[in-house]
């Protein structure tokens, strides 16, 4: 029968009413009133410490979901990934229903190819997957004006375009709220958020919105970049990848002296780079045994190695000289040719003399312009690093001389040359690269040379930083019948006397 109402407020805004009421008439004499106003102010007080905690509360929850929505978006792999990271995992905490991350069709500008999370159906997954850029919808509008698009109920929906009455009941939703994603200026799609209730979005929320929005932004230009940098280099390798059959040619097999050739690439490239290997037979029946190394990890060092490594072939076979010989004319027409560029190898031949068949014995002959040394392996898997003063690198100065260095290879003896890619590790010298290599390589000794090879490329855990090339031979006794593991042998015809 009679009421009492009271405003809420503090000196700086109003918080609501306190309203008091009894079953009897009251006459509200001052001191009665006094009381209540008294009381009011006290719920004044206790109901903003109430809402600024609540204030304080929303804000850090918003503050620890934005921060877990970047470290998410660090990870996702694909726009559905990012869609569902953004809408369920970011904007849930603003009770979004749902949402769509649009990316425009690269085979047609005026489309939108939308990724449409759960929470708005399949109907919607399926009606609303592309949509026109020039369009009424929120999210066209957003991407094409490049302004945020906000409608906070059904009759706003309505309003925007009549097209909405139909993607209310598909969606579940009344109020959007639809940006741009923008990055350095550059537009590279529009978030879309629906809510199944009508909703004010406060400047706070407004923020969250935004903020979402820029991290969203920033995942979906790194997964447009990713897939252009995987389209660029899946082009290059096939085109690479045509190439390596000339450029890493299949090695001889001459008579008990069996060839093994191992390319790994670096992760970051596609099939060749600068490492290089070689094994050929000259007129004078010596085997050719080539590695090598050109400065740089892309395409351009791809070119140059093969650059280099014709000239060597066309200077082994018409000098006919010693190793040192070789690199020497190979390097003087380096600077002839004009290749420009820097490159390190160990260049080898194996050698037999009638005396040195008698005793069932080869030799070694090499000669190293700057690279990691080979190692021998002896049948007792004792380790020789073929390490002797090393010379210049190629392309530095080709008037300087260089060396000859030679060692016995007895039946059953393994020489291994390879690129540094093998031994390098962050932080590790490489001494102790060789050492572990050669430890590896006298372990593995017994094992076919073929398996060999797989093993030591085994023992690179993961994705190699640097391309690893492996040239390896092993001397077979000759006074018994060729290994099966060893293969029938491969000669060119104009070696085929030499068997």
């Amino acid at each position: 029968m009679a009421y009492a109402s009271l405003p809420l407020r503090t000196r700086t805004r109003d918080l609501g009413v306190l309203t008091v009421v009894w079953d009897e008439p009251q006459a509200f004499v001052p001191a009665e009133v006094e009381v209540l106003v008294a009381f009011a102010a006290q719920c004044s007080q206790a109901l903003d410490r109430i809402q600024t905690r609540e204030a304080e509360l929303r804000s850090a929850r918003q503050l620890t979901a934005l921060a877990e929505l970047a470290l998410a978006l660090g990870r996702a792999e694909s726009v559905h990934e990012l869609t569902a990271t953004v809408v369920d995992r970011g904007l849930a905490v603003l009770g979004a229903q749902g949402g769509a991350v649009a990316v425009t069709d690269p085979d047609d500008p005026t489309t939108l190819r939308l990724v449409i999370t759960e929470g708005l159906g399949a109907v919607a997954q399926q009606a609303y997957a592309v949509l026109a850029l020039d369009g009424p919808m929120p999210v066209s509008i957003a991407a094409r004006t490049r302004r945020p698009v906000v409608v906070h109920d059904a009759a706003e929906s309505l309003a925007l375009t009549p097209d909405m009455e139909q993607v209310m009941p598909d969606t579940g939703c009344q109020a959007w709220f639809a940006l741009p994603l923008e990055t350095g200026g550059r537009l590279v799609g529009a978030l879309v958020v629906g809510w199944a209730e009508p909703q004010v979005f406060g400047a706070a929320d407004s923020e969250v919105v935004v903020a979402f929005a820029a991290q969203a932004a920033l995942a979906l230009d790194r997964l447009q970049t990713r897939v252009a940098e995987r389209t660029a280099l899946t082009a290059l390798a096939g085109t690479v990848e045509a190439l390596q059959p000339s450029l890493l040619p299949e090695p001889p097999e001459p008579d008990h002296l069996e060839v093994s050739v191992r390319y790994l690439p670096a992760a970051r490239q596609a099939q060749v780079g600068g490492d290089w290997y070689d094994s050929f037979l000259l007129s004078d029946g010596r085997t050719v045994l080539v590695i090598g190394d050109v400065t740089g990890h892309d395409s351009h060092a791809a070119a140059a190695m093969a650059q280099v490594r014709n000239v060597l072939r066309g200077v082994a076979h018409h000098s006919g000289g010693t190793p040192a010989e070789v690199l020497t004319g190979l390097d003087a027409a380096m600077r002839d040719l004009d290749i420009g560029t820097l490159a390190t190898a160990v260049l080898a031949t194996v050698e037999q003399t009638a005396a040195d068949a008698a005793r069932g014995a080869r030799v070694l002959r090499w000669s190293n312009a700057g690279h990691p040394p080979p190692l021998l392996v002896q049948p007792d898997g004792s380790i020789e690093v073929l390490e002797r003063p090393a010379d210049l690198l190629l392309g530095v100065d080709p008037e300087r001389s260089r060396h000859d260095h030679a060692r016995e290879l007895v039946p059953g003896s393994t020489v291994l040359l390879y690129t540094d890619g093998l031994i390098e590790r962050r932080g590790v010298p490489l001494d102790d690269g060789v050492r572990w290599l050669g430890d590896l390589l006298s372990e593995l000794r017994h094992l076919d040379l073929e398996e060999l090879c797989d093993r030591v490329l085994g023992e690179l855990a993961g994705p190699v930083d640097d391309d690893v090339a492996l040239l390896a031979i092993r001397a077979h006794p000759e006074d018994r019948p060729r290994p099966p593991s060893a293969g029938p042998g491969r000669l060119p015809a104009e070696h085929s006397a030499l068997r």
